[in-house]
């Protein structure tokens, strides 16, 4: 909802109650504060295990590891998670060409690399096979992802779109969410950024 210091109040309780140091999550919630160095340095404090507590591959953990040095100004260390990421998910889909999952992340590894057309492509194709093979859990992340896509690509018309047909579904995502990404942040100056309403 939006709510980060609800958020890092009830991580802080949870790190005093468990011992555990959740990294990964701290260093989202500063990506999410705009607070992207100390992300950075938090991100890589975060050991394999913990991303693995999270369900996130190896392709996953170079993802956001390049996103947030991206925002960092870390531009070396992000070229070298997005090639790491790219490998994981290219791979991905050499065993799987129909993977939804692989083709909507491989999607934002390719816009975080500036391959804008191969980027785009592999989003709409990971909404196609979404929209073949609905799921009511996975496809909302699906149109996230590749609104995340055409942002970073600089289609923000097609961004706006999407996001618009994501508010519309049963998710957990909010538009309060929404402006806190910093992928997405470009498009609160857009006047269709108004017409999403939730």
């Amino acid at each position: 909802r939006g709510e980060i210091d609800k958020a890092r109040a009830s991580l802080v309780e949870a790190v005093e109650n468990t011992g555990k140091s959740f990294y990964r999550l701290f260093a989202e919630f500063h990506l999410y504060e705009g607070n992207y160095v100390r992300a950075a340095q938090q991100i890589e404090l975060v050991q394999e295990q913990e991303h693995k507590d999270f369900r996130e591959s190896p392709g996953d953990a170079s993802l956001i590891k390049a996103k947030i040095h991206r925002y960092a100004g870390n531009a070396e260390l992000a070229k070298e998670q997005f090639g790491l990421a790219a490998a994981y998910f290219e791979e991905k889909l050499k065993k799987d060409p129909v993977d939804q999952d692989a083709h909507s992340k491989l999607g934002l590894v390719y816009a975080g690399l500036g391959k804008d057309l191969q980027a785009i492509e592999h989003g709409q194709m990971a909404l196609k096979l979404g929209q073949q093979t609905y799921n009511a859990v996975s496809f909302p992340y699906t149109l996230y992802a590749v609104a995340q896509t055409y942002a970073i690509s600089g289609d923000y018309t097609s961004a706006l779109n999407t996001l618009k047909e994501l508010l519309t579904t049963h998710s957990l995502y909010t538009l309060n969410y929404i402006k806190m990404d910093p992928d997405l942040q470009p498009l609160l100056e857009e006047s269709g950024f108004k017409d999403l309403n939730p």
